[in-house]
């Protein structure tokens, strides 16, 4: 079961790994697991709240905590429960992009002369889609660029994923987050 809230419960299929060796770290707040894609490139951030929950969680998160937490990540032998779950995102972003100063890219005086020939061309909407799928052979992330990953699941500590959690995927080269995320109903 997981739990949505403490009187809100959803049965989800979870997956079971034990024996395994995978980079974690805790504190008062938050347990934190790192789980590698193959290859070793990138790598998914489960960030599991303590008592305190989601919301507390992410108010206290920003680049400088987050980047501290990775740097404490140290390999331990897990036993882990994690639901299978899938997030599916669509955003058309012309009004962000517009504010940030690409308005007249949406516009007959849109000029494009650096990347094609065509003289009548701008843009009509732009769409931002993401997909995230996590399950026991892996997880596969895509974003509408095309650029999709695999991940291989690697298996002590006792780390059950049954309340709502964030996760981010991200280049672990750079520590740039590719995609972040909240799971608060799984099912």
């Amino acid at each position: 079961m997981f739990n949505i809230s403490r009187s809100e419960q959803v049965s989800v299929d979870m997956m079971f790994l034990r024996d395994k060796w995978f980079n974690y770290t805790e504190n008062d707040l938050v347990q934190v697991l790192e789980m590698d894609y193959s290859g070793g490139d990138y790598s998914m951030i489960i960030l599991l709240p303590r008592e305190t929950g989601l919301d507390s969680v992410e108010n206290s998160i920003d680049h400088e905590s987050f980047s501290a937490l990775i740097d404490d990540l140290e390999p331990h032998e897990m036993i882990l429960s994690v639901p299978r779950f899938t997030i599916e995102t669509k955003y058309v972003m012309n009004t962000g992009l517009s504010e940030l100063g690409m308005s007249q890219a949406f516009t007959p005086s849109a000029d494009f002369s650096g990347v094609t020939l065509e003289d009548d061309l701008w843009l009509d909407t732009v769409v931002h889609q993401t997909y995230i799928s996590v399950a026991e052979n892996g997880t596969e992330a895509a974003a509408a660029t095309g650029a999709s990953y695999v991940m291989s699941m690697p298996s002590g500590v006792r780390f059950r994923v049954d309340h709502p959690f964030m996760f981010a995927i991200l280049e672990k080269e750079t520590g740039l987050i590719l995609f972040i995320g909240r799971v608060v109903d799984p099912s």
